[in-house]
């Protein structure tokens, strides 16, 4: 597939996808950054299993940004390297609403807190992490209220590159990845509303990290 960089890909059927030699990791550095910035790749990338094209393109760019082959494993990142979480509560009680959040009395509302007290207790979510999702979620309402989807993202996008600072392109990537090695995770949380949450992607960033380590 030609682009602007000259990257091109060649795919046969589940196959990875392979780069041209021509493609130099400076390049593919320059084409992930690109791809990081449309946000229809990556919510293609997000959307999709980890089999699916658009993973494996950047997989592969990833690898040769990196100067490795296609099949040659990611080194791991030291546990020195890596950021320290707390332990994780022993039960879904730890995680409570705050104050200014109250709970719709509904079955509906209740099965969606005791989902997203399991998903908290599965992936060691902090109850103060859990509480800040929860006031964010209630801001959010009011913030985003009136604006379209594509505002809604614009805005997003904008918080997390300020939060996220230098290392925005790289909490992204920890962010996919994570996804990836949680099938479901996603579909989770955009049922119970939480997919467009800040709070929820700081979160899910801090996790990755911890798990991936954060490396230029």
């Amino acid at each position: 597939m030609p682009n602007d960089n000259n990257i091109q890909t060649t795919e046969v059927a589940a196959e990875p996808i392979s780069l041209g030699l021509e493609v130099t990791p400076e390049m593919a550095s320059t084409r992930i950054k690109e791809l990081l910035q449309d946000k229809d790749f990556g919510r293609r990338v997000l959307d999709s299993s980890r089999d699916s094209r658009e993973n494996r393109l950047f997989d592969q760019l990833t690898r040769r940004s990196l100067g490795m082959e296609a099949d040659q494993p990611v080194a791991e990142p030291r546990p020195d390297q890596l950021a320290a979480r707390p332990a994780p509560p022993i039960s879904v009680e730890a995680y409570v609403l705050p104050g200014m959040v109250k709970l719709d009395d509904t079955d509906d509302a209740r099965t969606q807190f005791a989902e997203a007290r399991t998903i908290a207790l599965d992936h060691s979510i902090t109850p103060g992490e859990f509480t800040a999702i929860a006031e964010q979620q209630q801001a959010d309402a009011q913030r985003f209220g009136g604006l379209s989807s594509e505002q809604i993202e614009a805005q997003l996008d904008s918080d997390m590159q300020k939060i996220w600072g230098g290392n925005y392109d790289r909490y992204v990537a920890n962010v996919r990845r994570y996804l990836a090695d949680h099938p479901g995770l996603r579909e989770k949380l955009g049922g119970l509303g939480l997919g467009r949450n800040k709070v929820v992607l700081m979160t899910l960033g801090t996790l990755a990290a911890a798990r991936y380590g954060i490396r230029d």
